[in-house]
C-alpha cells in the first residue's frame, strides 16, 4: 500500500474544525467567567446578611437590663443609632457586660464596644469600632413596645422587639426584626409570625 500525505483541502478542513472548537470552547469558558462574576457580589451580599444576621441574634435579641450602668436607660435608641447593653463574644477578651453602639459612619455600618463607664484611651476606643458592613446608604431603627412602633426608645425597661432597615448596594435588603428575650415593654401581644410586620424574623 503506497502512503500518500494530506491534500491542501483536507488540512484547510481539519484547521477550520479545529478552529471551530476552539472558539466553542471559548465561548463556553466566557460565559462561565461571566456568569461566576455575576454571582460573586450576590454571594458576597448574602455572606455579609448572613454575619449581620448572626450579630443580632447573638448580640442585640440578648440585650440586657444592667443594674450598674449609670442610671442609663438600659436601651437608648434614635432612628439612625442604637446603644444597648449585652455580653461580648467570647473570643474578644473583655470581662462582663459592654455597651454596644451601632451607627451609620462613611457608607459603613458601625458597631463600638465600650464598658459600661466609657473610659478608655483613644487608642483602645478605636480597637473597640469594628465594621459589620461595607457601602451602607442608610440605617434605620425602629421600636415596638407591645402595642406600638415609635423612633425613639428611652424607657427604663427594654421594647419587645427592634426593627433595622438597611439600604445598602443591592440586591436590596428586607428589614430585620429582632425579638429582644428580655423584652418585657406593653401589655399586647406579638404576633407568633413576625413576617406579619414586613421583616425578617431574628430569633
Amino acid at each position: 500500500m503506497n502512503a500518500r500525505g494530506f491534500t491542501l483541502v483536507e488540512v484547510l478542513i481539519a484547521l477550520a474544525l479545529f478552529g471551530l472548537m476552539i472558539a466553542l470552547a471559548f465561548g463556553v469558558l466566557t460565559v462561565g467567567a461571566r456568569s461566576w462574576e455575576a454571582a460573586e457580589p450576590r454571594a458576597a451580599a448574602l455572606d455579609d446578611r448572613l454575619s449581620l444576621g448572626r450579630f443580632l441574634h447573638r448580640r442585640l435579641a440578648a440585650a440586657l437590663v444592667w443594674p450598674d450602668s449609670r442610671d442609663e436607660p438600659p436601651l437608648q435608641g434614635e432612628a439612625t443609632r442604637l446603644r444597648f447593653i449585652a455580653f461580648p463574644p467570647l473570643v474578644i477578651d473583655l470581662k462582663g457586660p459592654q455597651r454596644f453602639e451601632l451607627y451609620r459612619r462613611d457608607r459603613q455600618l458601625v458597631v463600638e464596644v465600650m464598658p459600661l463607664d466609657g473610659d478608655v484611651s483613644e487608642a483602645e476606643a478605636e480597637m473597640r469600632r469594628l465594621v459589620l458592613l461595607e457601602g451602607v446608604e442608610q440605617v434605620r431603627f425602629r421600636y415596638f413596645d407591645g402595642e406600638d412602633w415609635s423612633d425613639s426608645w428611652d424607657e427604663d425597661r427594654l421594647p419587645r422587639l427592634v426593627e433595622m432597615t438597611v439600604k445598602a448596594a443591592e440586591p436590596p435588603w428586607p428589614p430585620w426584626v429582632v425579638r429582644l428575650r428580655h423584652g418585657q415593654g406593653g401589655t399586647g401581644s406579638v404576633p407568633a409570625n413576625p413576617f406579619e410586620f414586613g421583616g425578617v424574623p431574628v430569633r
